[in-house]
């Protein structure tokens, strides 16, 4: 988000405090317990509607028994700014977007988000959302040096969900012609533009990148289904990362595709893998099928298909920032070996 503008009242170190902001840069400066991390600390709030801390009566001003935190966001060219009202009272949090209430659902929908797709088969979510972009990854990482507001509302493509896309061009053959050194720097600037990235990235890329992004990020998913092949070759990957002195301290496998019985289970493969295991995935292989070729989201064409509870839990799980495994169920041998 780009704020312009944000008040906060009874909130930590601020009893009635208001800020004029840069919708791109700012330089926070003051002297100890002056109120920094207070105001970076009130911004987060207001663009998530909670706290990392966990408890947000921790964040009301001593002495009193509720906060507001007001802000002002800068949208596209052309676009009304939006402005966020975030209250604590009576225990809960209470959220209003223009004047009307709000739930979370709607506050995240205006949080900018990019997805990055560097993973082969080349171009697949440009294709899988029905986009035909005319700027791909390979133009942003030749832009990185002038990358910004600007550059993504004029080039970058944008899915009518909200969701920005860059992918490489669809019809690239062999590996994408970026050095790592290019391709981590566009990620450092959009990293700053953005609420969310996240990049879809495989073996197949150069491995010193695939470190890179790693180390940079705040977590990583290693997506694998139960097969020998993708089994060893996640394996090799990971033995690769290894090699390059890669924190996988925030890693986690996520098994797609599951089904009981039918390959090495998730289990197994978090022991392989020597990955924690986050959680695994069911669906039925022709609903996603039906998904892809149509390009409409399996949300809207079959609600019911387990894939998609299990990727509603797993985003519960990335945005509250709680890495513990998603709770599986559990059969009766399963139990009675444990």
């Amino acid at each position: 988000m780009r704020f312009s503008k944000a008040k906060a009242r009874r909130f930590r170190l601020f009893h009635d405090c208001s800020f004029e902001l840069h919708p791109q840069r700012n330089f926070i400066v003051g002297a100890n317990a002056a109120g920094k991390t207070s105001l970076l600390e009130a911004l987060y709030v207001a663009s998530r509607g909670d706290s990392h801390r966990g408890a947000t009566s921790s964040l009301v001003t001593d002495g009193e028994s509720s906060f507001q935190i007001e802000v002002q966001v800068s949208n596209a060219a052309g676009c009304p700014d939006d402005r966020i009202d975030v209250r604590w009272q009576e225990r809960r949090i209470q959220l209003r977007i223009n004047e009307q209430s709000a739930s979370l659902s709607d506050l995240v929908r205006r949080m900018p988000v990019l997805l990055v797709d560097l993973a082969t088969p080349s171009g697949a979510a440009a294709i899988f959302l029905n986009l035909n972009p005319t700027y791909n990854v390979l133009d942003a990482v030749n832009d990185a040096h002038r990358c910004d507001q600007t550059l993504i509302d004029t080039a970058f493509p944008k899915h009518g969900s909200g969701l920005y896309v860059l992918s490489l061009p669809e019809d690239l053959l062999g590996r994408g012609s970026f050095e790592p050194e290019q391709l981590l720097k566009l990620m450092q600037v959009l990293r700053g533009l953005f609420a969310y990235t996240v990049v879809a990235i495989d073996g197949h890329a150069p491995i010193a990148a695939v470190a890179g992004l790693v180390d940079m990020a705040d977590r990583t998913l290693l997506l694998s289904d139960q097969s020998i092949l993708k089994s060893r070759h996640n394996k090799y990957l990971l033995r690769a990362l290894r090699a390059q002195d890669c924190s996988l301290e925030r890693a986690s496998l996520v098994v797609d595709n599951y089904r009981r019985r039918l390959g090495l289970e998730p289990r197994n493969l978090a022991e392989l893998f020597e990955l924690p295991l986050l959680t695994a995935l069911h669906t039925e292989s022709f609903n996603r099928l039906l998904s892809m070729n149509s390009g409409e989201p399996l949300f809207t064409l079959v609600k019911k298909d387990p894939y998609c509870g299990d990727v509603r839990d797993l985003a519960t799980t990335l945005l509250s920032g709680d890495m513990k495994p998603v709770a599986q169920q559990q059969g009766f041998l399963d139990r009675l070996l444990r």
